[in-house]
């Protein structure tokens, strides 16, 4: 009786370390940027302001982490349109992982990771008045 509560208890605790797969398995930050995705932006022309939702990310070409919450993404450079798009999203195959463990799932649903960034995002901006 006793071996099969421990057993049990192992097993319980096996479970809830592994719960949010996707959210442990595609980590690349601490702190704020944990579960950030890696992503390189680039624009045509090189040289455009990056801003996320409204924070100010750099100037392109750029690797930088982004959060799978962002939503929108402004380039912007003196003498074209200003372009803003949703920041492309992919399917996290991590989170297939917790398919059978609802926790799992709710972490990576709360986190963000249930969807990832996807890797490159490129823009073309048109020069102002066209």
């Amino acid at each position: 009786m006793r071996s099969s509560i421990v057993t049990l208890a192992a097993v319980l605790a096996a479970l809830c370390v592994g719960s949010g797969c996707a959210t442990i398995a595609q980590s690349t930050g601490i702190g704020h940027s944990a579960g950030s995705d890696l992503v390189a932006i680039s624009s045509t022309p090189p040289g455009a302001t990056v801003h996320i939702d409204g924070a100010q990310l750099g100037v392109t070409p750029l690797t930088v982490t982004v959060s799978p919450k962002a939503r929108n993404m402004t380039f912007a450079k003196d003498g074209y349109n200003a372009v803003t798009i949703p920041i492309p999203k992919d399917w996290n195959a991590w989170s297939l992982a917790n398919v059978l463990w609802i926790p799992g799932v709710v972490v990576d649903a709360v986190t963000g990771n249930i969807r990832k960034v996807r890797g490159t995002i490129s823009v073309t901006l048109p020069k102002a008045g066209e």
